[in-house]
């Protein structure tokens, strides 16, 4: 399937998000494949479970990637937006800058992309990852921070004749749609602190 393609498996819909959801999600600064903005954020669920891989987006930006509803068997999950209690920036995300510039390269092939990440220390890491890019398996010790650059479509030949390498591939997410804008505040949310203080990351 191509962008714009008519969705595989019939329509679906959505639950609308609440005002204040949307607030916190519009906070997340995205990165962009053209037109279309991804928002890597960490979300609370109302029974207090934490998940940190999750790219919350409205059903119609979705429907222009393609291919089919992020429900089993996709090989991704989805979250309801019925259940999200508060949003955040993820910290596992890659910085805007870095994912942007692997976005805006476009696919090294149909439907994958391969680049490499520049650490600081001079380290480079190879990747091979579907169209999304924002979380990817990093080895222990390194993080988004020690990310300096990335040269996209490099690489391809570490990946040739060989199966599969930890730490050089996306790492697993959850997608949570949503359909226009409800009014009023969920339970639990009215007050709320956030459970980190990231300050301007980006």
């Amino acid at each position: 399937m191509v962008r714009g393609d008519p969705m595989m498996f019939g329509e679906r819909t959505y639950a609308p998000i609440r005002y204040d959801l949307l607030d916190q999600l519009l906070r997340v600064e995205p990165s962009k494949d053209g037109t279309i903005e991804y928002r890597p954020c960490s979300v609370l669920l109302r029974q207090g479970e934490l998940c940190e891989r999750v790219y919350v987006m409205d059903r119609d930006t979705y429907v222009q990637l393609g291919g089919i509803w992020p429900d089993p068997p996709d090989g991704t999950s989805a979250l309801a937006i019925e259940n999200i209690d508060w949003i955040e920036d993820s910290p596992h995300r890659l910085t805007p800058e870095i994912a942007t510039k692997i976005y805006e390269a476009g696919e090294t092939g149909l439907g994958y992309r391969v680049f490499t990440l520049l650490l600081e220390n001079g380290t480079r890491l190879p990747y091979s990852t579907g169209r999304q890019v924002d979380f990817l398996e990093l080895p222990p010790g390194v993080t988004s921070w020690d990310i300096v650059d990335v040269l996209p479509h490099v690489g391809r030949e570490f990946f040739q004749g060989k199966g599969f390498q930890p730490y050089t591939h996306a790492a697993p997410f959850d997608w949570c749609l949503y359909e226009g804008e409800a009014q009023g505040r969920g339970r639990g949310s009215r007050g709320r602190r956030s459970n980190w203080d990231w300050g301007d990351r980006w």
